[in-house]
């Protein structure tokens, strides 16, 4: 079970305010191209190709990259774990938009740690 889950589960949170912070989270993500430019991965020139070949593909930027051979694996796995790494937690980000007060945050926290068995407040379970 995802941490938001648990919080409406616990009606912590309304489902209103998981979807605003799961959107906010979204839109604060940085694009995947961008970040490889900005690592020196990839250029300008690259992510065009790669944008560009998108039109009418669902496959996301980092597959396309790979069909198009301007990534490889190695380098796309560093990319989304930075990209992960740059992404607000959502508890940051309920507690920044009022939804819930951070001390019941923290208890819920420890709380979901506890019952998934890891006993880690630090990170979350990969989903």
């Amino acid at each position: 079970m995802l941490f938001g889950e648990y919080l409406l589960e616990k009606g912590a949170i309304d489902e209103a305010a998981l979807l605003a912070a799961l959107d906010e989270q979204q839109r604060r993500r940085t694009f995947l191209g961008a970040l490889a430019v900005r690592e020196g991965v990839l250029s300008v020139g690259d992510v065009l190709k790669v944008v560009t070949s998108q039109s009418g593909d669902r496959r996301s930027f980092g597959m396309l990259a790979l069909d198009l051979g301007v990534l490889d694996e190695d380098q796309l796995d560093r990319l989304l774990a930075l990209q992960r790494s740059s992404v607000d937690p959502l508890g940051e980000l309920l507690v920044a938009t009022g939804a819930i007060e951070a001390d019941r945050l923290h208890t819920l926290l420890d709380a979901y740690f506890r019952a998934a068995g890891t006993g880690n407040s630090e990170e979350l379970p990969a989903p």
